[in-house]
């Protein structure tokens, strides 16, 4: 596994990350994408109460650690996939996100520059 920049505390790594890889292994598949809030829910039934921020921050430390393969975001939830046009679209997508992200830090560096 690869290391996370991302640090979780005790509670987070030892009780909330091991239930949310439990709940997404039932998860495969587009057809079958859970919610940040489903996950939230179904949590909250079993005593544990979380804000989405930190389900979001858990679901990062898996996808960068690797302790789920293939953990896809859609705009219908979080699925892990198993078809190799999914994982290679969603690269491709989050590619573009870093691309634009870049366009914007450089136009914010010349609006910088031109207030000094």
């Amino acid at each position: 596994m690869e290391s996370c920049s991302v640090s979780l505390n005790p509670f987070e790594e030892e009780i909330v990350l091991p239930m949310i890889a439990n709940i997404l292994k039932y998860h495969v598949g587009v057809q079958n994408a859970i919610t940040n809030q489903k996950i939230r829910q179904l949590l909250s039934d079993q005593g544990v109460f979380v804000p989405d921020s930190i389900v979001r921050k858990i679901i990062h430390h898996m996808r960068v650690s690797g302790e789920v393969f293939r953990l896809i975001a859609s705009s219908n939830g979080y699925y892990i996939s198993t078809e190799y046009e999914e994982v290679a679209g969603y690269i491709s997508s989050l590619l573009g996100r870093v691309s634009e992200i870049l366009r914007v830090i450089e136009a914010l560096k010349k609006q910088l520059a031109a207030l000094s």
